[in-house]
């Protein structure tokens, strides 16, 4: 392996681990709690299923270390969201704002689109063979057209594939960094402090503010100042992400790098228990994502040490589509191949394999594609510009 990849392998372990932390917990849940799954997708429950009871032995292991309020799935999301803040900047290399935004929005919207039309295209056969009773309106041009957009979350609309809210985050905390790149303000740590502080403000105003207001305007308020809260619950943590690199990267010095994270720390304490939308659970997102700072850490620490693996790296490489495939597409092959099995582990490994197979060609043929696109268009466009600008300079010369 180069060089240049060996200094960022740790990156791809820790999309790995993420990926199949992620992929655990939802299927753990799927195969234990069938129904709670299916009424995600359909309206009615199912019939006939087997009672499955499983151990779940990674909260067994992890309580007899002693480490009672670790949960996996907010673990292993709180990784995605804290590699995105490592490498965002890391992109800005040899950018433009222009540059970076056109790879942003290539590196997302192609896989995801396509990733969602397959998640619809599923569920539609499922609805067709099973009779299972689609949620109202849930293909209605509106829903479509925000879910697409990844805008589902401003315009209130039910959402296609669940997984699309960490995306929409995504999306607003790139659109925050390329604000910062435009006023050159992105290596700055008051720009990320007063950011953070500027988000938990506005979520607690609106927030506060609803109960002042009745019905519709009151819903309005106060879904404003959960959609803020939700938001800065997970930008704060990729802020901390974006704090390691500036530091590791020594562009920050330690002293900068250390207090910058503490002060996150509280900030995103604060963001993960304001409003309602997070049901409670701040607290324990928040312990998750303090191991999940030792987590980055400890395998940057190690990077060196942990001999590269070309099957490990290609399932990071995967990862993206194979997060979004996991889910509601996933399931509904789930739940299609059951009846024909009968047998909960053979259809669960038909299932998965079928994901896997869908993550590699959708790799193949959108996410790796449409990089190449970003890259050789704003290579021709770069070539354009230099050759205006030599004409130009030919004319006044």
């Amino acid at each position: 392996m180069a060089k240049g990849a060996q200094k960022i392998w740790f990156l791809q372990l820790i999309r790995s681990v993420g990926c199949v932390l992620v992929i655990y917990t939802h299927w753990f849940g799927l195969i234990t709690t069938p129904n709670a799954i299916h009424q995600m997708i359909f309206q009615d429950p199912i019939t006939d299923y087997p009672n499955v009871q499983l151990n779940e032995y990674l909260t067994i292991i992890s309580s007899q270390l002693g480490l009672t309020d670790f949960r996996a799935g907010f673990f292993s999301l709180g990784l995605f969201f804290l590699l995105s803040g490592y490498i965002i900047p890391f992109s800005l290399k040899n950018s433009t704002p222009f540059t970076y935004l056109v790879r942003r929005v290539f590196r997302i919207y192609p896989t995801a689109i396509v990733c969602l039309i397959i998640a619809a295209s599923t569920i539609t056969i499922a609805n067709h063979y099973t009779g299972s009773s689609l949620v109202p309106d849930v293909f209605h041009p509106k829903v479509l057209i925000a879910n697409l957009l990844l805008i589902r979350d401003v315009l209130h609309t039910h959402h296609i594939e669940r997984a699309l809210w960490t995306l929409e985050i995504e999306m607003h905390f790139y659109l925050l960094f390329f604000i910062f790149f435009y006023f050159a303000i992105e290596r700055k740590v008051e720009t990320f402090l007063i950011s953070a502080v500027i988000m938990l403000l506005a979520s607690r105003f609106f927030i506060y503010f609803s109960d002042f207001f009745h019905d519709d305007m009151h819903k309005l308020v106060k879904g404003f100042g959960n959609l803020l809260a939700m938001n800065s619950s997970y930008i704060t943590y990729m802020f901390v992400g974006t704090a390691f690199y500036y530091t590791l990267s020594k562009q920050w010095s330690v002293l900068t790098g250390i207090t910058t994270t503490l002060l996150m720390m509280l900030l995103n304490y604060f963001c993960l228990n304001t409003g309602t939308i997070l049901n409670g659970t701040g607290n324990l997102i928040f312990i998750n994502h303090c191991f999940g700072i030792v987590m980055f850490l400890l395998l940057y620490r190690v990077n060196d040490r942990i001999p590269y693996n070309k099957y490990l790296n290609h399932f990071a490489e995967i990862s993206y589509p194979l997060y979004l495939l996991h889910g509601f597409t996933g399931y509904t092959l789930y739940f299609l191949i059951y009846p024909l099995t009968l047998n909960v582990p053979l259809a669960a490994a038909i299932s998965l394999s079928l994901v896997f197979l869908l993550a590699n060609l959708v790799h193949f043929t959108v996410e790796k594609p449409s990089m190449t696109y970003s890259k050789n268009y704003l290579k021709a466009r770069e070539n354009r510009s230099r050759v205006v600008a030599g004409d130009l300079q030919v004319t006044a010369d």
